[in-house]
């Protein structure tokens, strides 16, 4: 996957100069600030309406550069936004915090008003960040240690983020990494871009995500949501999965879907050396690249639905049907070698039909 970044200089340029129409009225406020740090430091960060840019150096120091933009329709209400709003910096041993303050809100004034704040942060790569922002853009380009971010209304774009146990929540935006240690990822109305990762936790409702490589992922939960993936290792989707298409390239060992509902499943291709896919669902079609090399034990259930095989061959195979219902109910036997088998598949869902695409593979 290749994932799009916007060029550092060229963001920051825009940010910082932005469009300005010739008939407003412009107020500007710099702020500079420098704290020094430890490899433990905590930067926390509230802000609205602007955008966060985070680059790293090599100074034990975080060097702030804020600048506030207000825009009026009159000099009167520019200098008068302008004074309503401030950004408050302070060091308390370890932690640093900077806050962004409206007296009140930006976009109380006029029609043609507004007010931005925009964070151009140095750091060293050790910081640990906590970033919030509201109404606008994150950018970060290498981060080693766990990340906290909560945005809404806005993008983020980063290049490394290899600290574990990252916690992202997203409302409205999109995000772009290209690799990322653990993450856990919560996203409302988005779309999830990252290329690489060990573990992924994500929750989602109206989501896409796409990722070439995840060791193992878990779904808690997902709605109204797209998954497409490259190589996974291990899957497990919790209690909660409906209406949402899962496509994989690779399933390299496991794959766990309890309660699918109105879910496609679709596993293009899976390792000779698999262990199990167990899939529980209603009104969920279920794609599997299974071929005569793989060696497992299989249970599949579609009442209401079908089963399509391909002519895929079933040792000691039993199939039952519903004198009621013409359609196969259950489908078992085995794959392979009947003794010993090396994996299992049970999958069962309603209405809905399961297909093993017979996928010879090398």
């Amino acid at each position: 996957m290749k994932t799009r970044f916007i060029l550092l200089t060229g963001f920051i340029l825009l940010f910082f100069i932005g469009t300005v129409n010739a008939r407003d009225r412009v107020e500007k406020r710099t702020i500079e600030k420098r704290f020094k740090t430890t490899g433990e430091t905590h930067l926390q960060i509230d802000n609205k309406y602007g955008i966060l840019v985070i680059q790293e150096w090599d100074k034990d120091e975080v060097e702030f550069a804020i600048q506030i933009v207000c825009r009026g329709k009159n000099q009167k209400t520019a200098e008068e936004m302008l004074k309503r709003t401030s950004v408050k910096l302070e060091q308390s041993d370890d932690k640093i915090f900077a806050t962004t303050n409206f007296a009140t809100s930006p976009n109380e004034n006029s029609k043609g008003s507004s007010t931005t704040v925009n964070y151009l942060i140095n750091v060293p790569t050790s910081t640990y960040l906590h970033l919030k922002n509201k109404y606008g853009n994150i950018q970060l380009d290498y981060v080693s240690k766990p990340i906290e971010i909560e945005l809404e209304h806005g993008n983020i774009y980063a290049h490394r983020l290899e600290g574990d146990n990252n916690k992202i929540s997203i409302n409205y935006g999109v995000i772009q990494v290209l690799k990322s240690g653990s993450m856990e990822l919560n996203m409302k109305r988005g779309e999830a871009r990252i290329d690489q990762l060990p573990d992924l936790k994500l929750t989602g409702y109206y989501t896409s995500l796409f990722s070439n490589i995840i060791n193992n992922l878990q779904v808690t939960s997902t709605k109204y949501s797209q998954l497409k993936l490259g190589r996974v290792n291990t899957v497990n989707f919790g209690f909660s999965t409906l209406w949402t298409s899962i496509d994989i390239r690779q399933l390299e060992q496991k794959f766990e879907g309890a309660r699918l509902q109105y879910c496609t499943v679709s596993i293009d291709t899976i390792s000779p050396n698999f262990s199990s896919i167990d899939i529980d669902a209603m009104h969920s079609k279920v794609t599997l690249g299974i071929n005569q090399k793989h060696n497992t034990k299989i249970d599949l259930s579609a009442p209401y639905g079908d089963i399509v095989l391909n002519g895929l061959e079933i040792n000691h195979a039993a199939r039952s049907h519903n004198s009621q219902n013409p359609y196969p109910l259950q489908t078992t036997g085995y794959i392979g070698r009947t003794s010993n088998p090396r994996a299992k598949i049970k999958i069962s869902t309603s209405y809905a039909t399961i297909t093993f695409k017979n996928k010879v593979t090398d």
